[in-house]
């Protein structure tokens, strides 16, 4: 499902019903179609803003062979808005 509401899904209420997990890869301030259907039935989600928290922690310590400062990166994503 799309980052706007009413957006088409790529997934049938069935299929997202009986997954056992749900990845949202739409960054965004809220929750999408797909999260809330996937939330409505107890199914483990990752939503898109969780995606990118944990790509950045990865490319971070890729990229500088350091530890990420994960909490700080919580807070600035926290802080972040996704509006078009």
């Amino acid at each position: 499902m799309g980052r706007e509401a009413g957006d088409p899904s790529p997934f049938s209420d069935a299929e997202i019903t009986s997954a056992t997990a749900v990845v949202d890869m739409v960054y965004t301030d809220r929750p999408t179609d797909l999260v809330k259907t996937a939330t409505e039935h107890d199914i483990t989600v990752a939503d898109g803003r969780a995606v990118l928290l944990h790509q950045g922690i990865a490319q971070f310590a890729a990229f500088t062979q350091q530890i990420p400062p994960k909490d700080a990166m919580r807070k600035a994503l926290e802080r972040s808005t996704f509006e078009r």
